[in-house]
This record gives structure tokens, sequence and C-alpha cells, in this order.
């Protein structure tokens, strides 16, 4: 049985169009043309199976309460490996996002 699980995610408009007339030119339903594109992107088998390649020794799949987790460790503990202009854009999201759903 394969764990099915619900996200959101942010296409841009143009984008989300061209793939809903895809999916209805092809008689398919959207998620599966956004699956498909993702399996092709990460070089996952097509079948369904999502065997996919091993992960780097680094990067493990924790639990966190009820949800799983991508973790990837530093290559160096104790030293940052992102870059400060990341860090930076990475907080003006966060602000930006809060600011939307009033936080």
């Amino acid at each position: 049985m394969m764990l099915v699980m619900r996200t959101t995610v942010d296409i841009p408009e143009g984008l989300l169009r061209r793939v809903r007339a895809q999916a209805a030119l092809d008689g398919r339903k959207l998620k599966d043309v956004v699956n498909e594109a993702l399996r092709r992107h990460l070089g996952l088998a097509e079948n369904g199976t999502d065997a996919a390649p091993e992960l780097p020794a680094r990067v493990g799949i924790e639990r966190a309460g009820r949800f799983v987790v991508p973790v990837v460790r530093s290559a160096r503990p104790g030293e940052a490996v992102i870059a400060l202009e990341k860090l930076k854009e990475l907080e003006d999201d966060e602000q930006r996002h809060g600011e939307i759903f009033g936080r």
C-alpha cells in the first residue's frame, strides 16, 4: 500500500493553466500529470512504485509527531551551510507569510 500525502504548493498561474489544459487534453487528472512530472524530474520509476535511488548518507527521514520530515545533516557539524543571502531571503518569506496569515 502506497502512503499518499496531501500538500499545498504555489504554482504560477500560467503554468497551472497549461498543466490543466494538458491534463484535459489527455483525459487525465491534474494530480496524475503533476505526479508524473515530479517522478520524471527526480528520475523515479514511472510505474508508480516510487523506487527512488538511495538518499545520501547525511540525509535522513525522521518522524516529528505525526509528520515525517527529511533531515539534512551538515557535512561540517557546527558550521552554517546556508549562505547569508539565502537565510535573509527565507526570513523575508517567513515575515511576508506571517503578515498574510495574520501572525
